[in-house]
């Protein structure tokens, strides 16, 4: 049994040895992220998503809005790594809509719904200057960008949005202080739903009463920017 459990340890830290150190030494930044192929830049205002690793844990938290999720990782190979199912959650009283809206996206790269990680995972680092740069990818090919400094002002346009009700049983409006080019409605594995023109008005109504309780996901394109927020059907 002794030599069982060493042989356990040693294969672990051999696996940990592999990975690049420079993962588990610095601090990662969120920069943008980009699911199903659309980037999503954090909001402006001081914003800040954490990434951290460890040797037997992974860190993602939100200061603003004081939230964070924690998870036993494993490492493979040089540039993987898995998450286990059902994560530890730290909550608090929440923040703007803005803030939630992109710490849902941020969290949506790595667990469906906040309980089903999307393993495997790879990453790639790259120097660039004085600073380092980390790119993660889960299994459908949607990535996080990070960098080792934290977020600067950018100058991509804050977008108010306002859904509801929320949850919702029928008809779902979504409001916001740009123009709606379309909106278009997913399931947490991606599938499209509802592919909805907003005719460039600020105010859209959504019917979803043949949709199945449970959570959905709304890319909402305002202007050239695209937004991601999320509501449940009852």
């Amino acid at each position: 049994m002794k030599r069982f459990l060493l042989i356990s340890l040693l294969i672990t830290f051999q696996h940990v040895l592999s990975q690049n150190p420079l993962l588990l030494d610095n601090e990662w930044y969120v920069q943008k992220i980009t699911i199903g192929g659309f980037d999503y830049f954090p909001p402006t205002g001081g914003f800040q998503g954490i990434l951290n690793f460890s040797e037997l844990e992974f860190y993602l938290s939100h200061p603003s809005c004081e939230q964070a999720l924690i998870s036993e990782i494993s490492y493979s190979g040089s540039d993987f790594f898995e998450l286990e199912d059902f994560p530890g959650i730290l909550l608090s009283n929440g923040c703007s809509s803005e803030d939630t809206n992109y710490m849902v996206q941020h969290e949506f790269i790595y667990y469906e719904d906040e309980t089903w990680a999307k393993n495997p995972f790879s990453y790639v680092i790259e120097v660039d200057g004085a600073d380092l740069l980390l790119t993660t990818e889960n299994e459908s090919g949607d990535k996080a960008y990070y960098a080792t400094y934290p977020l600067k002002t950018t100058t991509f346009a804050l977008f108010k949005i306002n859904i509801y009700p929320n949850p919702v049983n029928n008809l779902v409006s979504i409001n916001t202080n740009g123009s709606i080019a379309n909106i278009h409605i997913y399931d947490p594995s991606g599938k499209l739903l509802i592919d909805k023109n907003g005719e460039n008005q600020m105010i859209v109504d959504i019917d979803v009463s043949g949709l199945l309780s449970g959570l959905y996901f709304a890319r909402i394109q305002i202007n050239k920017e695209y937004v991601l927020v999320r509501f449940v059907k009852n």
